[in-house]
């Protein structure tokens, strides 16, 4: 298995899915760096653990299916699809009790076969579209 693969095994299936974060230690560098839409922030394991139990509030349901992953070098590409029914309020919305189906690329600078920098891009006019905010 490659490191890339593993890692996003460890992100999605175990973190996400599964709410194992004992081996999340093993996945992010030192001053591992996250870029969005919002911008650049530090992050680590306890982002990372907060970010899921955040929005398992809103999609208690909510289930990560890994699509691909590639590897060439230092450099990773991870594409998934992530499912879920609104069950609690989201970004201003209430509980809708809607499902998503969306689409979610990151693109992962390992260092030494840790994650450095990530770059996150999510269809989030997609999920706002079926939430019915759109």
């Amino acid at each position: 298995m490659s490191r890339g693969r593993e890692i996003a095994t460890i992100l999605f299936q175990k973190a996400w899915n599964d709410g194992e974060y004992d081996e999340l230690d093993t996945v992010f560098a030192p001053g591992c760096v996250f870029h969005t839409s919002q911008g650049t922030m530090a992050y680590g394991v306890g982002d990372q653990i907060e970010l899921i139990e955040g929005h398992k509030e809103s999609f208690p349901d909510a289930h990560f299916e890994i699509q691909h992953v590639v590897q060439e070098g230092d450099l990773v590409a991870v594409h998934v699809r992530m499912t879920g029914t609104q069950t609690g309020d989201y970004d201003g919305l209430p509980a809708s009790g809607r499902s998503v189906d969306v689409g979610e690329m990151l693109f992962i600078r390992l260092d030494e076969g840790d994650v450095a920098e990530i770059w996150g891009i999510f269809d989030s006019y997609s999920e706002r579209r079926q939430l019915g905010m759109i």
